[in-house]
């Protein structure tokens, strides 16, 4: 368990397995946000297969904690009515994972476990970044008027996007205008 000071809280970073997780119950309380509503949300999200959890202990209390790389979606999901507890939400979303990456790091280059996981998460970074960038789709006036088209006709989005071949981001932005179409040529048109 690595303890960390984050704004004048204690937040601890548990290693399970060679991964990091943050208990939710005294992250929650750290916030002044319910924790029970928030283990149970968590608790749906791991029954469907959708989020990967552990029960860890600590100070003989046995505690549901989520991994560290889930921890930013899990702030970002928070919607809380107070605005004092919204003021510290914030602080947590802007800066409590990158602390907890930093510290992390730290640990993981002396606890052998952690390396291989610590390892992995570090040769993503440079694989993502040399990722060639994604083609922008090639769209035609014809498409941006069939497309005005079919949301006229009520037609979904994301059944647009399916019947052109292109993404759903696509068609809103095309819809919006700020798509930059591509007038194709007469050789393109005819193959």
């Amino acid at each position: 368990m690595i303890n960390i000071q984050f704004s004048g809280d204690t937040v601890c970073l548990h290693v399970h397995e060679g991964r990091p997780f943050i208990a939710v119950n005294p992250l929650c309380d750290n916030m002044g946000i319910d924790a029970l509503s928030q283990v149970r949300r968590l608790e749906r999200h791991a029954a469907n297969g959708r989020l990967d959890t552990a029960t860890i202990t600590m100070a003989d209390k046995t505690y549901l904690a989520i991994p560290l790389e889930e921890l930013s979606w899990f702030l970002r999901t928070l919607r809380p009515q107070s605005s004092d507890v919204q003021e510290r939400l914030a602080l947590y979303r802007a800066h409590l994972t990158w602390a907890l990456l930093w510290h992390w790091f730290q640990f993981a280059r002396e606890y052998s476990p952690a390396k291989d996981f610590t390892g992995r998460m570090q040769s993503a970074i440079p694989a993502a970044r040399a990722a060639p960038p994604i083609p922008k789709a090639k769209i035609s006036l014809e498409d941006v008027d069939e497309m005005r088209l079919l949301k006229s006709q009520g037609i979904p989005q994301a059944e647009i996007a399916r019947r052109l071949k292109c993404s759903p981001a696509t068609v809103c932005q095309c819809l919006q205008g700020k798509y930059p179409v591509k007038i194709k040529s007469r050789q393109d048109q005819a193959a």
